[in-house]
């Protein structure tokens, strides 16, 4: 809710949002909430999206990957970015506006 009213009132343009898969477990991988959201970013929000980073993501990730991909605009792929380490997320994001991220854990 929070977002959409700063979308609506003009104070924000576009979002970042950063996946940590760090840790996360396969059978913890919820490709339902997946479709859910890239529909909603997609169908309320299409252009919002300025940059998607996914942390670590493990083996079994690149199998949810192929079967989300399609449903993905070229255009929205092309700001979706694999990460491996701090060093590349810094590339992309001020790590210190992620206050839950526990960045000596690489």
């Amino acid at each position: 809710d929070r977002m959409c009213r700063l979308f609506r009132d003009g104070h924000v343009e576009t979002v970042a949002i950063v996946f940590d898969f760090r840790g996360v477990r396969r059978h913890s991988m919820d490709l339902r909430f997946a479709r859910k959201f890239i529909h909603l970013m997609g169908d309320h929000y299409p252009e919002r999206l300025g940059l998607a980073v996914i942390i670590q993501p493990p083996w079994w990730f690149f199998k949810a990957w192929t079967a989300l991909k399609p449903l993905i605009d070229k255009h929205t792929r092309r700001k979706i970015v694999f990460v491996e380490k701090e060093e590349e997320l810094r590339q992309y994001v001020d790590v210190n506006r992620l206050p839950s991220l526990q960045l000596g854990s690489w």
